[in-house]
């Protein structure tokens, strides 16, 4: 992988649920990792449902490995926020991963 393409600054979040004062379940996210990736944009489609358009786009970024990403988690690039759809480790060498994502509109 060439250090070059890895331009772009992403952080990768994950869930955390803790304990409310009321005994209730919060669920917030919290920060996994920071890391560099290239973002390749590869959809965008828009759909009208139930009287509303909704805008979707679909993307891949390319980085180093990180054990312990998962598609529970989230990606924030650029102030905009992915759900993660897959993680797949390139050639499976634990060197290099994809992350396709999802934007929610």
């Amino acid at each position: 992988m060439r250090a070059g393409r890895l331009r772009h600054k992403i952080e990768i979040q994950r869930p955390v649920e803790t304990d409310g004062s009321m005994g209730s379940v919060v669920s917030s996210w919290q920060t996994f990792t920071q890391c560099r990736a290239s973002y390749e944009p590869k959809t965008a489609k828009e759909t009208y449902q139930a009287n509303q358009d909704f805008a979707q786009s679909e993307a891949m970024f390319r980085t180093r490995f990180v054990p312990g990403v998962t598609p529970k988690m989230r990606l924030i690039f650029d102030g905009r926020t992915f759900d993660i759809l897959g993680v797949i480790d390139v050639y499976g060498r634990g060197r290099e991963m994809q992350i396709m994502c999802k934007e929610n509109v």
